[in-house]
């Protein structure tokens, strides 16, 4: 099979087949039905932060608008870990149907990338040119190494070593060297609770690099 004939089976034809934006539109009319299902899901699996979850649940928007919300971040803010995390909890759920159509999206979104139709964002920076931005921002501050330590990524003697280093800069690059020797499980903890503390910028840039 040809590789264009795979673009038009999965809809993504410039010329013929669904959108994006109906592929999406798709998954959420079939989560609806059981949308408190997936977003406790969503929730337990930590697919977002807990921020996020909060404004994208916010009352003020109707279901299919948190819906949307919630599949924006998931699919179009350079987290396709997020997308497989999805489709397999829907997948669990039950939710056969809108599993496989997310699976079509992550599809989609890879065809797309590599084609040139679709380019996800991203801040595609290298570790290595990154570290000083790293410890010029980060803030290492209680509530960041808290989160940290409830996740069981730090433990309460690492806690401790990183509070009594002299300045913030000793601090931060003890924190950040500890955490670039883990693995990705524990990276993406580490992503999870910058942006909780509001460092998104730094997220975006680990994120990116955790995914090249």
């Amino acid at each position: 099979m040809k590789e264009d004939d795979d673009v038009t089976i999965l809809g993504l034809n410039q010329s013929t087949g669904p959108s994006m934006d109906e592929f999406l539109g798709k998954l959420i009319v079939e989560i609806l039905p059981r949308w408190s299902d997936v977003v406790q899901r969503i929730a337990k699996q930590r697919l977002i932060s807990t921020t996020l979850l909060e404004q994208a649940t916010s009352p003020k928007l109707s279901a299919d608008e948190q819906i949307a919300t919630i599949l924006q971040m998931v699919f179009f803010d350079s987290r396709d870990y997020m997308a497989e995390e999805l489709a397999a909890t829907l997948q669990k759920l039950g939710m056969t149907d809108a599993a496989f159509t997310t699976r079509q999206v992550i599809n989609a979104r890879a065809a797309n990338s590599k084609l040139g139709f679709y380019k996800p964002r991203s801040h595609k920076a290298v570790l290595d040119e990154s570290e000083a931005t790293f410890v010029d921002c980060l803030r290492p501050s209680r509530q960041l190494l808290e989160i940290l330590r409830a996740a069981e990524v730090l433990s309460d003697e690492m806690v401790s070593k990183i509070v009594c280093r002299p300045t913030r800069q000793d601090r931060v690059k003890m924190l950040f060297e500890f955490l670039m020797g883990l693995g990705s499980k524990s990276v993406y903890t580490f992503i999870d609770a910058l942006r909780v503390t509001d460092q998104d910028y730094l997220a975006n840039i680990l994120a990116a690099n955790e995914m090249a």
